[in-house]
C-alpha cells in the first residue's frame, strides 16, 4: 500500500485511473495502448514486484444485458461467474458504499409462490433482488440465505456482487420452495396427539417465513416457523423428541394469545387440559 499505479492514455495525457495497493483498472479498450506509471513513496523506496492480468468484460456486466437462468423446486441449480470480469453498476442497500462491489446480472421466473434459497456463496458475495432494472429493491444480503415472499410466474432481476478485494470465481446455487399452507397461525395444520402412540410429523420449513419471535428464539436470526393445531386427549403433558437443537417449539392457547412454553431440542409441555385446543409453532 506504499505503491501507486496510474494509467494514462498518452504521455502527458488524460489520467484514467490512480490507486494504491492491489486493485482493478476498469473499462480499458481492446487493442489500445496505455501508459502506466508505478510510483512508491520515497520513505519506503525499494524493490517493487507487481503482477498484471487482463479480464474480458462479462456479457452480463450490466442489468440491460442480464442472463436468463432457471430456478426450480426439484433441485438446487448451480451457476458460476468470475467477478474479476465485472464492474460496479450500483450499490445495493446492504453493501458498503466505500468499496467497489463488482456485479453481474441475471433474470429468473419464480415457479411457485414462496422462497428462493441461495447456497454455496461466501460472505464476500451479496445477492440483491429487484422487480425490474432500475426498479425497487426487494432483498439484499451477504452469504447464504433466503429471498422471501416471491410470486409465482413473476420475473425477478438478480444482481450478484463481490467486494473487489476478494474478486474471483463465484459459485452459487438457487432453489425455490413453495409457501406451506400452515405458514401462518391463522391456517394451522391439524395433527393428532395420541396417548399410547408417538405421532411422527414431517415438515420442510424452507418455504416458511418468520411469523413471530417466541420467548426462547434468538431475535437477530430468521426463525422460519410453521403452525400446527391439536386437541389434548388427556390432562397431562406432551413430549416432543427426535429433533435437533436448531428446532424450536412454542405452544399457545390461540393466535396472538398466551405463550404456554418454549424450548429448543427435545422437551415437553406440561399441565395441558383434556379437550382444549392448542397451537404449536415449530
Amino acid at each position: 500500500n506504499t505503491v501507486s499505479i496510474t494509467i494514462f492514455d498518452t504521455c502527458g495525457g488524460t489520467e484514467i485511473s490512480c490507486f494504491f495497493n492491489n486493485g482493478f483498472i476498469y473499462g480499458l479498450q481492446e487493442a489500445t495502448n496505455y501508459i502506466m506509471r508505478v510510483s512508491e513513496i520515497s520513505t519506503f523506496a525499494g524493490e517493487i514486484n507487481f503482477s498484471l492480468q487482463a479480464f474480458e468484460n462479462a456479457s452480463n456486466d450490466e442489468c440491460v444485458d442480464r442472463e436468463t437462468i432457471v430456478v426450480n423446486t426439484t433441485e438446487a441449480l448451480a451457476y458460476s461467474i468470475d467477478s474479476r470480469t465485472a464492474t460496479e453498476s450500483i450499490n445495493a442497500s446492504c453493501e458498503n458504499v466505500n468499496t467497489d462491489n463488482l456485479d453481474v446480472w441475471y433474470e429468473f421466473t419464480m415457479p411457485v409462490n414462496g422462497n428462493v434459497r441461495v447456497t454455496n456463496i461466501p460472505n464476500t458475495v451479496s445477492i440483491t433482488i429487484f422487480d425490474t432494472c432500475g426498479g425497487t429493491e426487494i432483498s439484499c444480503s451477504f452469504n447464504n440465505g433466503f429471498i422471501y415472499g416471491l410470486q409465482e410466474a413473476t420475473n425477478y432481476i438478480m444482481r450478484v456482487s463481490e467486494i473487489s478485494t476478494f474478486a474471483g470465481e463465484v459459485n452459487f446455487s438457487l432453489q425455490a420452495f413453495e409457501t406451506p399452507t400452515n405458514d401462518e397461525c391463522e391456517t394451522p395444520q391439524n395433527i393428532q396427539v395420541l396417548q399410547e402412540t408417538t405421532t411422527v410429523i414431517p415438515l420442510d420449513n424452507r418455504g416458511a417465513t418468520e411469523s413471530i419471535d417466541a420467548s426462547c428464539d434468538t431475535v437477530n436470526t430468521d426463525n422460519l416457523d410453521l403452525w400446527f393445531s391439536f386437541t389434548m386427549p388427556v390432562n397431562g403433558s406432551i413430549e416432543i423428541s427426535n429433533v435437533s437443537n436448531t428446532e424450536g417449539f412454542s405452544l399457545f392457547d390461540e393466535c396472538a394469545g398466551e405463550e404456554l412454553g418454549c424450548f429448543y431440542n427435545d422437551g415437553s409441555f406440561f399441565e395441558l387440559i383434556n379437550g382444549n385446543p392448542y397451537l404449536l409453532r415449530v
